[in-house]
């Protein structure tokens, strides 16, 4: 259940954010989980972060 709502923010912000941001905005929603278990829950899960080039 907890991978379905993090697959799920993590799909609204446009495979944007990384662990932190989607534990705070689980926290916001009145989930309480730590961003370690959101960071495993993503590798289960195979999410990753589009990362931006510098330049």
């Amino acid at each position: 259940m907890l991978t379905e709502y993090i697959q799920q923010v993590h799909a609204d912000c446009k495979n944007i954010y990384v662990s932190p941001t989607i534990t705070m905005v689980l926290n916001k929603r009145g989930i309480k989980i730590s961003r370690p278990r959101v960071a495993r829950l993503m590798r289960k899960a195979k999410l990753r972060s589009i990362v931006k080039k510098k330049f």
